[in-house]
């Protein structure tokens, strides 16, 4: 069952987030990456003022190992920024079972919005990212048009939200149980609806605006 994240990633391996620091105004959008045996390409619209001082920024960008300008104008350009990986090699099924929808550049982190196979994927990235020190926090998580915001959750508690998404827990037609739910994460079931509870708790929170 294929799922759509929308997640924001932080950590020191995430340089690009230098440059919108240093210039806000500027829009930078991810159009694409690609992973090359320890290198990353990434292909990033800028749009706004001022770019030529951009294009110095990213070439000052401490992994940078070339930057090009793949085509574009005065205001409106598309670079590719080849840097030296600073992280694990990514997870082959991450690579072969994701598509990234979105992204955006901004001061504190990477706003990526993708499509995954299933739970698994997702899971496995969520882990991948947090061993190379990238935080990780998920906004949104949605199935077709369907959308549930996942607020902030614990490792556990997403794991738990995700898998009883995916066996249709929330389904009334399909009557899923706790147990059944529980067997799958390989947990008690007491366990299961604890995290349950918690992750529908920040749910709630999250929906309400409390912090």
């Amino acid at each position: 069952m294929s799922l759509v994240a929308e997640i924001e990633v932080s950590g020191p391996p995430i340089e690009l987030t230098a440059v919108s620091t240093e210039y806000p105004a500027v829009d930078i959008e991810i159009e694409r990456f690609r992973w090359d045996d320890g290198t990353i390409h990434w292909f990033l619209w800028a749009s706004g003022e001022r770019l030529d001082r951009v294009t110095q920024a990213f070439e000052a960008l401490p992994s940078a190992l070339d930057v090009g300008l793949v085509s574009g104008g005065t205001n409106r350009r598309l670079y590719r920024v080849t840097m030296a990986g600073k992280v694990d090699d990514v997870p082959a099924d991450v690579l072969l079972d994701g598509a990234l929808v979105s992204g955006q550049v901004r001061p504190n982190c990477l706003r990526l919005v993708g499509h995954v196979s299933g739970r698994n994927v997702l899971t496995g990235l969520w882990k991948f990212l947090r061993s190379n020190e990238i935080s990780v926090e998920v906004l949104r998580l949605s199935h077709g048009t369907a959308k549930e915001d996942t607020g902030r959750l614990t490792e556990p508690q997403f794991e738990a939200l995700v898998t009883a998404y995916e066996m249709g827990y929330f389904d009334e037609s399909e009557r899923v149980t706790q147990d059944e739910v529980a067997t799958e994460l390989g947990i008690s079931r007491s366990s299961f609806s604890e995290r349950l509870r918690r992750a529908q708790h920040h749910l709630v929170e999250a929906q309400l605006g409390v912090t």
